[in-house]
């Protein structure tokens, strides 16, 4: 997967991407590389993340890769037969450094009578968390807490949906 846009406001096209390596599924490893554009045109990294298993067969992988408002996502999803997550990570270059700012997972059970959606929405940049949960269509239920700013840097994530939320 690539992505391509304008990370720094520079008017440059930056890349985001993922690389997978391995021969076979018990070798396979994934790594997220950040590369930007230089005067010149030639490209530099700016950024990668930690070198880590690809791991299940049909239960996890990256859904989507994306640059936006000089912002990198990165959606990874996991399923098993009856809750489907998905956790989107947004990096950004903040303050000298490519941080996590924000993340969202969406957990589903579709099995569950009655059905129902959770969401934790992290400002890791704020430390607030918006907590909502949905029941076959009901009102929402939504709580929000307020706790300590974590710095979680791009050079770490490991592709774990968990990455960077914050402990109830």
């Amino acid at each position: 997967r690539v992505a391509k846009g304008d990370l720094p406001g520079d008017g440059r096209s930056d890349l985001a991407i993922l690389l997978v390596s391995g021969q076979d599924l018990s070798d396979r490893t994934q790594k997220l590389v950040v590369l930007v554009q230089n005067d010149n045109g030639l490209y530099s990294i700016a950024a990668s993340s930690a070198k880590t298993p690809l791991v299940g067969v049909g239960c996890c992988w990256v859904e989507w890769l994306e640059i936006k408002q000089g912002s990198i996502f990165i959606q990874n999803n996991a399923k098993t037969a009856c809750n489907i997550e998905a956790a989107t990570h947004q990096f950004k270059l903040y303050r000298g450094a490519w941080r996590l700012i924000g993340l969202k997972i969406i957990y589903y059970e579709h099995c569950a009578e009655p059905q129902v959606t959770n969401t934790r929405d992290f400002n890791l940049l704020t430390g607030k968390t918006v907590y909502t949960s949905e029941t076959d269509g009901r009102k929402p239920e939504v709580r929000i807490k307020k706790g300590r700013s974590s710095l979680y840097l791009l050079g770490d994530y490991d592709f774990y949906n968990g990455f960077g939320a914050a402990e109830d």
